[in-house]
């Protein structure tokens, strides 16, 4: 075995040259810059620069209505299918759902808030149609709706829970 054999590779698996590694006394080949007392260990989780991701199936499903909401602009029965995720998916003490994690279950009472609330709004937009205001109203209902669907989504990327999920407002 010669010391190309043991050179460390790069992103795309080529070895690195004379010029980018260290021989060490202990036989070892490392990148130039390394630090020998992080060999071995591993990166700090959560932190800024190694962010953790969270596959849960509650975060899954939490991702799910956040995007049948957007899509629900398009096609509107897809709304309902969001709110029956949201609700079965919710922890209030039942023992069937899929999550227990409290941050999780903050974004599913801000998904069903937002269901009732934009509810709500879209019915008294729709009857004040008749007074024309009711049109501006739609469109203040729209972005309102793509908005929080959008800060719940960067929340949920995040691994936070949704700041005040008792909120009507963005």
């Amino acid at each position: 075995m010669t010391h190309d054999d043991l050179r460390p590779v790069d992103g795309a698996g080529a070895r690195l040259d004379d010029e980018n590694v260290t021989f060490c006394s202990d036989g070892t080949v490392h990148p130039k810059h390394h630090d020998p007392d992080q060999i071995g260990k591993l990166p700090m989780l959560n932190s800024p620069s190694h962010p953790t991701v969270n596959t849960s199936p509650a975060t899954g499903t939490a991702k799910t209505v956040y995007i049948l909401y957007l899509a629900s602009l398009v096609f509107a029965p897809l709304v309902l299918v969001g709110l029956i995720f949201a609700t079965v998916n919710r922890d209030d003490g039942n023992q069937s759902v899929i999550s227990t994690e409290s941050w999780i279950n903050t974004h599913f009472r801000f998904q069903i808030r937002t269901f009732w609330i934009g509810l709500l709004s879209l019915v008294i937009s729709i009857a004040a149609m008749f007074f024309v205001i009711g049109f501006l109203m739609i469109l203040v209902w729209i972005l309102w709706w793509i908005v929080r669907a959008v800060k719940g989504l960067k929340f949920l990327s995040q691994g936070q829970p949704v700041p005040n999920p008792e909120s009507g407002l963005w």
